[in-house]
């Protein structure tokens, strides 16, 4: 009998199903990440990605705006905005 996980499945049900967690005794509600990603443009997606270095993207964390930008095609300022505006939608 197999009993290994089966993690596509539980990706699959992760981004169609909201996803509830209790903390100090209160239930909370995330978004399904399907809808998650609905919400983000391109540009403040992959902004996000490189500041934690999630695949395909390289990590950048903490370094220059500008060295993610010159590699986005894009200023420093839009790296910021676009940093921003994800941050601002996926903290809900």
């Amino acid at each position: 009998m197999d009993n290994a996980f089966d993690l596509d499945v539980w990706v699959n049900e992760a981004r169609a199903e909201p996803f509830k967690f209790k903390l100090a005794g209160r239930v909370y509600t995330l978004l399904p990440a399907g809808e998650l990603d609905k919400l983000l443009s391109d540009r403040q997606r992959h902004v996000l990605k490189a500041d934690h270095g999630i695949a395909p993207v390289e990590r950048y964390g903490d370094g220059p705006d500008a060295a993610l930008a010159t590699d986005m095609g894009v200023t420093p300022y839009q790296v910021r905005q676009a940093r921003a505006k994800g941050k601002n939608h996926s903290a809900g």
